[in-house]
């Protein structure tokens, strides 16, 4: 039984080997964004902390940068008000983020916003549907089980000691030797 399980367990690891890589690495990246610009642009403070701006004056401010190919409201993915920062972040279909002042209404900052091209990389949907439940779902259904085989290895030697240990027959030769037969 012990070498069936030796023989999936390394099997397996090699089957799911890349997609664990991926999900693993970029899952790394996903937990440290915040950290690094190049993955999601940080945090800007804008003026007040009443908000005054129209939304049609959000589209002109996004509209203003170029690089962010905003032409019409269909090119905004999401807006993020934030009144406490007195900001507003305009995420474009074109992954950049905007972040615009919500007083002044200039733009504060713009940026290319990774976080969802990794997100998409991390749950395999960039590949996908095909690709993200025909090897990612599996790989992390072989990753399960890849745990539960390497803990029964981990472990069986240990369960095999102490089955030694207290086996009918050592008890035997402790007893014979404690009576000096």
């Amino acid at each position: 039984m012990t070498a069936r399980f030796r023989q999936f367990h390394r099997l397996s690891a090699w089957l799911v080997g890349f997609p664990i890589l991926l999900i693993v690495s970029t899952g790394i990246l996903l937990q440290i964004k915040n950290w690094i610009p190049w993955i999601q642009p940080p945090s800007q403070k804008g003026g007040k902390l009443t908000p005054s701006l129209r939304l049609d004056a959000l589209l002109k401010a996004s509209q203003s940068v170029s690089s962010a190919n905003v032409r019409e409201w269909r090119d905004i993915r999401s807006i993020d008000i934030r009144p406490l920062k007195g900001i507003a972040r305009v995420r474009t279909r074109s992954d950049y983020e905007i972040t615009i002042d919500l007083e002044s209404e200039r733009v504060l900052q713009a940026a290319p916003r990774r976080t969802s091209f990794l997100i998409e990389l991390h749950e395999g949907s960039f590949f996908g549907d095909k690709v993200q439940y025909g090897v990612f779902l599996p790989a992390a259904v072989l990753l399960l089980i890849l745990w539960g085989t390497g803990i029964v290895l981990l472990f069986r030697p240990w369960g095999m000691g102490l089955k030694k240990q207290f086996s009918p027959q050592r008890s035997q030769k402790k007893l014979r030797l404690n009576r000096g037969i």
